[in-house]
């Protein structure tokens, strides 16, 4: 009873549990390196949109202002035409394609019932 008996273990059994010990602590490293590798591009490409945008809002500020400009200058125009192309009917009533305009250009409307009240 003094003596402990040993369990044996197969030598094929100790060679696969340490190669698998040996993959584990591998692919850990290479899940941490991945990991690392993934923080850095996501930072760098944080700082590339971010200069990105400054060079294009540099770039096209000045052309998104002069078309906002245009587009209003166009639409007070085409405002002050609408009484004169909408309203030269004589009392015949409206165009007949009144009603297409009305629902692309609303603004159309709003012009010519200020016309017809007065």
């Amino acid at each position: 009873m003094g003596e402990e008996v040993k369990a044996v273990i197969p030598e094929s059994l100790l060679k696969r549990r340490k190669r698998n010990e040996e993959w584990e602590l591998a692919k850990k490293q290479e899940l941490e390196a991945a990991k690392k590798k993934k923080v850095e591009n996501r930072k760098l490409i944080y700082t590339r949109a971010k200069q990105y945008a400054k060079e294009y809002e540099a770039q096209i500020g000045e052309e998104v202002k002069g078309v906002i400009a245009e587009s209003l200058l166009k639409k007070n125009k085409r405002n002050q035409l609408l009484p004169e192309l909408y309203m030269d009917n004589e009392g015949q009533g409206t165009p007949p394609f009144f009603c297409i305009c009305l629902f692309l250009f609303p603004s159309l409307f709003t012009v010519t019932v200020q016309r017809e009240k007065k």
